[in-house]
């Protein structure tokens, strides 16, 4: 994996691409160029197309995909026509990100002789490891006619991708709205997941022995990674190493403390969420899970507001599942001293909030505020906390949708359908219906 034998592989690949581009006009040739990284596959798309129009003064432009659409045809027939000039060839790009990768690889193999007919030049198609396998398995005859390069990654290339992932994580946790920074929803695509793999992979079996400040960033990866599959334990471990690795670095880089304050929070996440599945929050082990979860917020605010960022620090004081706690807590402390006016001041916000991945939290104090109603005697505001508990419940899963009720906001898990979906065992199947629907072969009939 030395720098210089891969960007000499590279350099000769590349000739040789453009030359079989050159030596094809006029007839149609199908190549598939395997890169697994889109920043080093976007520097080699720009530079195949310089290449081709320094040396051979040929036109390939790039075409780059329509993530929605399932027709490969139709796209590249349209970016032909559409332009003004005429090319000598075509890449195509994207493919990582079409919803629905299967159908456009197979419909393109049903029609591959109208591909060969309709354009008689090169068509490039750029492909990442996950993709080639796809397209081998979805259209094992057109990938057949294709012949096939690999533009390889080198062990700088890949520890500067890990370098930039990491900031851009930081920089979408940064700007993230509650249900970014808290992973409720994924910060991480498809495209990240894949190349944290490949790099993994590669790192292991070149034995590739990391920097402190490199290890920890690909740590916080990973970290999060685990954490957006719902694997605590793992991005507990992970985040926690990351953590004892900047504490050591003598000469730390200048996003260190934005780092460690933001993993002093995803730790708390972490705990916040060991409790909520501690079989419920009112056990020991939830308890001392939520008093680690408060520790790390305290120490996170703390943190941001060392380095001056006083404005993040009351994002962090005030993001869902951390002001949850902080009201909670407040309210147990103005029930220990007979205050249940201030108990319900302290929990009435929860009506208005989003559970964010943390419902439990959130109905406990809904059921502490409908008994403090209650207790009360104000009996229609009980009522009205019931509903509200039991809507929470519906959104997060807990319970079956029986008669008529408000609609709500679900929660979305991993595979694109809230979690009681999923957990009915009728997941593949919603799929296959949303997959149909969006086929122009399959047209909805709605009888009404």
């Amino acid at each position: 994996m030395g720098g210089g034998d891969v960007g000499t592989k590279n350099e000769k690949t590349l000739g040789q691409i453009a030359r079989a581009i050159a030596h094809s006009q006029g007839q149609f040739k199908l190549m598939r160029l395997r890169c697994d990284y889109v920043r080093l596959r976007l520097e080699w798309m720009m530079r195949l197309q310089q290449y081709c129009q320094t040396e051979y003064d040929l036109t390939v432009p790039i075409l780059d995909l329509d993530p929605a659409g399932d027709k490969l045809y139709g796209q590249i027939k349209a970016f032909v026509e559409n332009r003004a000039d005429p090319l000598h060839g075509l890449q195509v790009a994207g493919f990582e990100s079409v919803h629905d990768l299967a159908t456009l690889f197979s419909s393109a193999n049903q029609i591959r002789e109208t591909l060969r007919e309709a354009f008689p030049f090169p068509l490039l198609f750029w492909l990442d490891e996950p993709t080639l396998v796809q397209f081998m398995e979805a259209a094992n005859d057109l990938h057949s006619w294709s012949t096939g390069k690999h533009f390889l990654a080198s062990e700088r290339v890949i520890k500067g991708n890990v370098r930039a992932k990491a900031q851009t994580l930081l920089n979408r946790l940064r700007t993230a709205d509650d249900a970014g920074l808290v992973g409720a929803i994924p910060l991480l695509s498809r495209q990240d997941r894949q190349e944290m793999a490949a790099t993994c992979q590669t790192f292991e079996q070149n034995g590739v022995v990391l920097e402190p400040e490199l290890d920890a960033d690909l740590n916080v990866l990973l970290g999060r990674q685990a954490y957006e599959n719902e694997e605590g334990t793992e991005a507990e471990r992970y985040w926690q190493q990351s953590l004892a690795i900047r504490q050591d670095l003598t000469e730390p880089e200048p996003d260190h403390g934005q780092w460690w304050a933001m993993l002093l929070l995803q730790l708390g996440l972490v705990a916040l969420k060991r409790a909520e599945l501690s079989g419920g929050l009112g056990g020991e082990a939830a308890e001392a899970a939520q008093h680690q979860a408060e520790t790390y917020f305290q120490q996170s605010i703390a943190a941001w507001e060392q380095l001056g960022e006083t404005d993040f620090a009351e994002r962090v004081r005030g993001c869902g599942p951390v002001q949850m706690l902080s009201l909670w807590r407040r309210a147990q402390e103005a029930l220990a001293q007979n205050q249940a006016a201030e108990a319900i001041t302290c929990l009435e916000p929860l009506l208005e909030m989003e559970s964010l991945g943390f419902p439990q939290l959130k109905l406990r104090g809904l059921a502490r505020l409908r008994q403090l109603y209650f207790d009360r005697g104000a009996y229609g505001q009980a009522f009205a906390v019931r509903q509200c508990q039991e809507a929470e419940e519906r959104i997060a899963g807990l319970r079956a949708f029986i008669g008529a009720g408000r609609l709500q906001p679900g929660v979305v898990g991993q595979g694109g359908l809230p979690p009681e979906i999923e957990q009915s065992g009728r997941g593949e199947d919603v799929r296959e219906l949303l997959a149909r629907i969006d086929r122009h072969d399959c047209p909805l009939i709605v009888i009404h």
